[in-house]
């Protein structure tokens, strides 16, 4: 069975109904695909960039936040094991899916982790130069943006970066903007059996 670790966008810790919801949507439509959905909770106080979102659930995406990540990254792992005993899933290799703020950390995993993955999927965000895709191991990876997405540029900037770094990553442009719809559900687990499968 595959692992799909989500990675969501930031969001008001006092108000999470909507990325609540959101996350229903990718775990049923998941479901029904034989994809298990592990989601993994960013940390407040980590959008330090703006004191309107001081109390939102972020992810580090800042250079001097990377210790943060080394702290994540134990957590998901040891989440991960825990997945693997309650659902008999072989976790040692999952598709890691961020958006937006998660996506920008999914970015600097495939680039400055030793995070083992399947693959990745980076979905309306980008990433916090300087990223060194070519000091690692490549994996398979898929890049989504809206043509309306403000953070287009940075996408297709990504994009860059990672061919520069020997990746070979997969792209699609929607007719869309930053939020994330049916359609790119529908990418992201479609890469992720085809990676699984792989």
């Amino acid at each position: 069975m595959s692992v799909l670790v989500f990675l969501h966008g930031m969001y008001r810790d006092a108000a999470p109904e909507a990325e609540y919801a959101l996350e229903a949507r990718l775990a049923d439509v998941a479901a029904a695909s034989g994809v298990t959905v592990y989601i993994h909770r960013g940390r407040a106080g980590l959008c330090d960039w703006d004191r309107a979102y001081r109390d939102w659930r972020c992810w580090p995406t800042r250079r001097g936040q990377l210790p943060v990540v080394g702290e994540i990254l134990v957590e998901l792992g040891e989440a991960l094991v825990e997945v693997a005993r309650q659902t008999g899933a072989d976790t040692a290799r999952p598709v890691v899916f961020g958006y937006s703020n998660g996506g920008f950390l999914a970015a600097a995993m495939a680039s400055e982790t030793s995070m083992v993955a399947c693959g990745y999927v980076i979905a309306h965000a980008g990433g916090t130069p300087p990223m060194s895709f070519g000091l690692r191991p490549s994996a398979p990876a898929l890049l989504i943006w809206g043509a309306h997405d403000p953070n287009r540029e940075q996408m297709q900037a990504l994009l860059h970066r990672m061919r520069e770094g020997g990746w070979a990553p997969r792209h699609v442009e929607t007719g869309g903007g930053h939020d994330l719809t049916g359609e790119d559900l529908a990418l992201a687990l479609r890469f992720a059996l085809e990676c699984s499968a792989n």
